[in-house]
């Protein structure tokens, strides 16, 4: 990455950028993790997996479930890595449920690390990059597919 905006002011590497300069390291910490950026923002902090599955997803599934119909599908996620586990979120038979382990025989089996996951929830247009890295491995892509609805749906 080239930093054409780089300015030295007493000793000390600054950036130019839309709000004024900024000091060059905290420039590379927002580089390195884009949790100080959000804060800055207000924007709320990524949650865990764990917590995701078992607080907003369950939510979720009860206050958009006119939106999760038709999608007709068992997934189990299996997200490896710290704040990651094992859950299965039935979209199949009413009412809708997410439970923690093993469920129902799944269609669709999703297997990615727990930061590939929360990279995936921020955007899920990276899906196929992670998916053809071998980041990202599902056992049915084509049921896989459905999530691209179920997802953003999640982190709201």
């Amino acid at each position: 990455m080239v930093f054409r905006s780089l300015i030295e002011i007493d000793g000390l590497w600054c950036h130019f950028g839309p709000s004024g300069l900024v000091p060059f390291l905290e420039v590379m910490d927002t580089l390195r993790t884009r949790e100080p950026m959000k804060k800055e923002r207000g924007e709320e902090m990524a949650k865990t997996a764990k917590e995701l599955f078992n607080e907003s997803a369950v939510a979720m599934l009860e206050k958009k479930k006119d939106k999760l119909q038709g999608i007709n599908a068992v997934f189990k996620f299996d997200i490896a890595g710290e704040g990651g586990g094992q859950w299965t979120m039935d979209l199949k038979n009413e009412p809708f449920s997410i439970m923690e382990g093993d469920g129902e025989k799944p269609d669709c089996t999703v297997t990615v690390s727990h930061d590939n996951f929360q990279k995936l929830l921020d955007n899920f247009g990276i899906a196929m990059q992670l998916f053809t890295t071998g980041k990202l491995k599902v056992d049915n892509p084509l049921a896989a597919m459905k999530l691209q609805k179920v997802l953003p749906l999640m982190k709201k």
